[in-house]
């Protein structure tokens, strides 16, 4: 029963003096945290260098991302026309005109009529956009 008295003393003396305050004006601790902020601003200097480096070679080693766009197969496999494209969204864009006015037709023969008539001529533009 005393150990553990004594024990507890021992304890509760080793606790206080962790949590006593240190004696001094605190200019030790405000120059431990300025190198620590430098140190801080130095590594983060240091892993920005590495990751510039690190990128650098990836790029020697396995090539840059431009590169290697231009020099997949895809690219020269599966060319995109630009102005077919724009063609045929004419083509459409004309079609969906012509029926919007056909639709107006009140005499269901005229308005069948012009229905095949807005069909034949998206269809001969469309072809004409596969010959540009």
């Amino acid at each position: 029963m005393k150990t553990n008295i004594i024990f507890s003393i021992c304890l509760l003396a080793v606790f206080a003096m962790s949590c006593s305050q240190p004696k001094g004006d605190g200019t030790q601790l405000a120059q431990k945290v300025t190198e620590l902020e430098k140190k801080v601003d130095q590594l983060t200097q240091e892993l920005s260098d590495q990751k510039l480096k690190t990128r650098i070679v990836n790029d020697m080693v396995f090539g840059s991302p431009l590169e290697n766009f231009f020099a997949s197969d895809e690219f020269w496999e599966n060319p995109v026309d630009v102005a077919q494209q724009e063609c045929s969204k004419r083509c459409i864009r004309n079609l969906q005109q012509h029926r919007e006015a056909c639709a107006k037709i009140e005499n269901a023969e005229e308005r069948q009529k012009c229905y095949q008539d807005a069909t034949t001529s998206a269809s001969d533009c469309q072809k004409s956009c596969w010959r540009l």
